[in-house]
């Protein structure tokens, strides 16, 4: 889902994706313990943007 999403974002919208949003595009509610696992796969997103702009 957060790569169909990413498709046509900017990496600088990428990078001010939050906690509110991911729970939004999961489309569920969370649990407190799952929370974490939710924004798993948007801040491995924003590493990623980082090693690729340091090289």
């Amino acid at each position: 889902m957060l790569t169909e999403y990413a498709k046509d974002k900017t990496k600088d919208e990428l990078q001010k994706l939050d906690k509110n949003f991911m729970i939004k595009l999961l489309g569920i509610e969370l649990g407190v313990n799952r929370v974490k696992c939710g924004m798993l796969p948007s801040e491995a997103l924003k590493k990623l943007i980082v090693i690729n702009k340091n090289g």
